[in-house]
């Protein structure tokens, strides 16, 4: 059995937990606590780690455009540091 194992930080000491400890503890935890900022806080947290939005149609015509022109011009690209130095403003 391949448990995934996580640490917890909890002042100077370290509690060793498998996934399903892990997630037992959160619940407990969420479940005993009264502060909303927090709760607030953990479920921006959630929405923003289980969003997965589609596109929109008019981005996904923009990255087709853009696929299609690069297949169309392999060779019309820019290392990352030519870029860069290009992006700031710099002539070197």
């Amino acid at each position: 059995m391949n448990a995934s194992v996580n640490l917890i930080y909890l002042y100077d000491h370290i509690l060793v937990m498998r996934t399903t400890e892990l997630k037992s503890h959160l619940h407990d935890f969420i479940d005993k606590i009264n502060d909303e900022r927090f709760l607030r806080v953990v479920h921006a947290m959630m929405k923003a780690f289980t969003n997965e939005e589609e596109p929109s149609p008019e981005e996904k015509k923009l990255i087709d455009e853009r696929l299609e022109h690069f297949n169309n011009h392999p060779d019309e690209v820019e290392n990352w540091d030519d870029l860069y130095r290009r992006l700031r403003g710099d002539r070197k």
